[in-house]
């Protein structure tokens, strides 16, 4: 009730623009993954005890400049490429658009699960 009085209080009314149903005998979490749209709100239902619901990213790590990350996780990629990505005034603007949007989740897989916790039911760019 609370996320959903703090949504309709800030947000005015809210619309559902798509919907799912998952039906499965046997559930596990859901793999990582990334809901693409900004303000994506996820409403979710589950119907069986000890079923994990939506997780999402209780810290950011992970690149935020195009700098960032050809010094640690594109360390190893030719020069030609590093130097493209940070001199190229296009390429540079798009990199720094995607690594504020998805630049938290490249860190390594064990860190992502790590600082996974349950979300409530909220997502949008950038959670998992």
């Amino acid at each position: 009730d609370r996320i959903i009085n703090n949504i309709l209080q800030n947000h005015g009314q809210v619309q559902f623009s798509e919907w799912s149903m998952i039906v499965s005998s046997s559930c596990q979490a859901q793999t990582i993954h990334i809901d693409v749209p900004a303000n994506n709100y996820q409403f979710g239902l589950v119907l069986q005890d000890g079923i994990p619901g939506t997780m999402v990213l209780s810290k950011h790590g992970g690149p935020e400049t195009p700098e960032e990350l050809c010094s640690t996780i594109w360390q190893d990629a030719p020069e030609t490429l590093k130097e493209c990505i940070v001199k190229n005034a296009a390429i540079r603007d798009r990199m720094q658009q995607l690594l504020h949007a998805y630049g938290p989740l490249l860190i390594p897989r064990a860190e992502l699960e790590a600082s996974m916790v349950s979300g409530g039911g909220s997502g949008g760019g950038g959670g998992a």
